[in-house]
């Protein structure tokens, strides 16, 4: 009968020493994860950050455009060769035989009477002079009209393009400017966001100092070998004690404890995912995994761990500097809270 109950009391005794130990790890594991979400968040925010110097030095698609609009070119006035300073010595000639066989002819008119001999050289002058000058008038006074014609026409057509090189550049200037425009607003808008993106991870570095100070307390305890102060040591010993596997840290009579189960399992663990997969499931279900596989030992630490989960998802929502530093410096203050209950409320561990 007497070692019935002294059996019974060290069972107890037992039992309370696995759920003061399951809470004080649960603890780690909380700030752990939540030190992992800071570091997590922290990088999302580099990466958005990134992303809009990226977006702030594009450049303008209108601007390439105005490069390509191809300006018209002016027809080149046509020389025409018509006055006489254009003439030769030879046409020349060819006019004063014109200006000689005239006269000849005139003479003979007037005369009535000339020899023949005389009067045929001047006559036959005249005509081969006259003709070809003649002609060469008519073809300039062709040409000129053709040229002129084809120039004007063209001068029309290029003055027409210019119109309508003009109206593409002021469009196109017109859509600059309110490009420009737009940009700048844009570009402030980015400046903000980028800075409240910037402060944020400022206050975050803050809450990570705040954490690891909390880590800090929860290791300096002692109840955990350094060797094992690591949030997969830390997961596979709860896991361990959570499941009755062990009920005990070290070997204990017949009992492994969670230091050799766990030295001789992370030898063989295949996953190298195991932490990840680990937070990835707690984020979903809200830091459920862990807080509620004990409900039969609940302790505050837990209530304010929920209440840093409410707090820290309201982050990504808010912009404005007032609102970043309120909800930090409520963060922070939950923060020192559990520091509080670490020191203060959480019994010691002994067996």
């Amino acid at each position: 009968m007497k070692n019935e109950r002294m059996e019974k009391i060290q069972e107890k005794n037992t039992d309370d020493y696995i759920n003061k130990l399951l809470v004080y790890l649960r603890q780690i594991i909380n700030c752990e994860i939540q030190l992992l979400d800071v570091e997590k968040t922290k990088q999302k925010y580099f990466r958005t950050i990134e992303n809009l110097n990226k977006k702030e030095s594009s450049p303008s698609e209108t601007a390439k455009n105005i490069m390509s609009i191809e300006k018209p070119t002016k027809p080149i006035k046509p020389v025409l060769k018509e006055d006489m300073s254009s003439f030769g010595f030879s046409d020349f000639l060819k006019n004063a035989g014109f200006f000689v066989g005239g006269l000849t002819l005139a003479w003979l008119v007037e005369a009535f009477i000339i020899p023949g001999s005389i009067a045929l050289p001047f006559i036959i002058w005249g005509g081969v002079t006259t003709i070809p000058t003649i002609q060469k008038k008519l073809d300039l006074k062709k040409d000129k009209k053709l040229k002129t014609s084809k120039y004007n026409k063209d001068l029309d057509e290029y003055e027409q393009k210019m119109d309508e090189y003009q109206r593409q550049i002021t469009d196109m200037e017109n859509i600059i400017t309110r490009e420009q425009n737009e940009k700048a607003i844009e570009e402030n808008e980015i400046k903000n966001e980028k800075e409240a993106y910037e402060y944020k991870i400022e206050k975050l570095n803050e809450l990570s100092i705040e954490i690891k100070n909390t880590l800090t307390i929860l290791y300096e305890k002692n109840i955990l070998h350094k060797k094992y102060q690591n949030l997969e040591a830390v997961l596979s010993i709860y896991e361990y004690l959570s499941t009755e596997r062990t009920k005990s840290l070290g070997l204990i009579n017949n009992d492994k404890g969670a230091y050799n189960l766990y030295e001789e399992e992370v030898l063989t663990r295949k996953d190298s995912k195991f932490v990840e997969q680990f937070v990835d499931s707690t984020n979903r279900n809200n830091g459920d995994n862990i807080n509620n596989q004990q409900p039969f030992y609940y302790d505050s630490s837990s209530k304010i761990y929920q209440v840093l989960l409410s707090l820290a998802s309201k982050l990504d929502r808010i912009n404005t500097k007032e609102e970043v530093n309120a909800l930090l410096q409520a963060i922070i203050q939950e923060q020192e809270k559990l520091q509080t209950v670490i020191l203060n409320e959480t019994p010691p561990i002994k067996k």
